[in-house]
């Protein structure tokens, strides 16, 4: 397919361009900027798979792709967690997907889910990143505890986002934390015995400071605003979790050996009971790889030199990928 230079009709160019507007000003090499963005739009999609998954799935996995590239690259740019891409996204899919596969959506249903999916693309890509600075700041290193509590809090807070909410619920935001908190907790106790290296105090405290760094979905803050500092409901969240599945009759029901005589409640005992395969723990955020479909777009970006330098200081980072103690 033939990519347009950035003049005439070119679509992903003109909305990339329509969204970063009100950063113009700020960005001293502007128009390189712009082009290095319009590029990682294009890139996103040269993972995909066309042969396999449906339109929806696909889409999916280009949102993840573009956000992913994006926060990668600019997550010391403010203005990344501000800015609105999905007249952009909606753009490039219809660009770069092949017609058969578009037309298995009817037009209303596609732009609903062109929609859904650079929302919840944007929001894990967001998170992610704070959510592992924090763990690896507040979690203590007891084996693979930082890489547990990571998944848990993922997961929880992507369970917490699927919830059929109302946005004129006055208690909105609570609904929300509670869930987060219970699927996490939840998520934790099935695949560890979190005692050891998350007890029910530091669990409190790394929901507060999650809170307070900003991670609620930005369109329940925008509706509701942000919870103050402190917000005691935290601690109620938490400790509602706890109480939910830390007793010894859930442990028994999933694990079924805490009654055996010698067995030791410690996660390293459970040989019988595997975490999933997860990736190695470094000091750097994991890549969402709900999806696996971004990578090679993603090492694209890392083999470029990138004109901007500010983004080339980004992109030649280097990644510890020595595993956890």
């Amino acid at each position: 397919m033939a990519w347009s230079d950035g003049s005439g009709d070119d679509l992903i160019w003109k909305e990339v361009s329509n969204a970063l507007a009100f950063v113009r000003n700020s960005e001293p090499e502007w128009l390189r900027l712009e082009r290095k963005i319009v590029q990682y739009f294009r890139r996103a999609y040269r993972s995909l798979s066309f042969h396999d998954g449906t339109c929806q799935d696909l889409i999916n996995e280009y949102a993840d792709a573009v956000w992913n590239l994006l926060f990668q690259v600019l997550s010391d740019r403010e203005w990344l967690s501000k800015v609105d891409f999905v007249f952009a996204v909606d753009a490039a899919v219809k660009e770069s997907f092949p017609q058969n596969v578009l037309a298995q959506l009817p037009q209303e249903h596609f732009e609903r889910v062109v929609l859904a999916a650079h929302d919840r693309a944007f929001e894990e890509a967001r998170f992610l990143p704070k959510c592992w600075e924090l763990v690896n700041r507040l979690v203590p290193r007891v084996g693979k505890s930082g890489r547990k509590v990571y998944d848990a809090l993922a997961y929880g807070r992507k369970v917490a986002g699927l919830m059929n909410l109302h946005d004129d619920d006055p208690n909105l935001v609570k609904e929300f934390v509670s869930k987060w908190a219970d699927q996490a907790i939840r998520h934790l106790f099935q695949h560890s015995d979190p005692s050891s290296f998350l007890p029910e105090e530091t669990a409190v405290q790394l929901f507060h400071a999650l809170i307070e760094a900003g991670t609620l979905p930005v369109a329940i803050v925008t509706l509701h605003g942000q919870p103050p500092v402190p917000w005691p409901f935290i601690d109620y969240a938490v400790q509602a979790a706890y109480m939910a599945h830390s007793g010894s009759g859930y442990r028994t029901q999933m694990f079924g050996k805490l009654d055996k005589p010698g067995f030791q409640a410690g996660a390293q005992d459970r040989g019988d009971v595997q975490p999933p395969e997860r990736p190695t723990e470094t000091s750097h955020a994991p890549a969402q790889t709900s999806t696996g479909t971004h990578s090679a777009a993603v090492s694209e970006v890392k083999d470029e030199v990138c004109e901007v330098s500010s983004v080339e200081a980004k992109e030649e980072q280097p990644h510890d990928e020595s595993p956890e103690g």
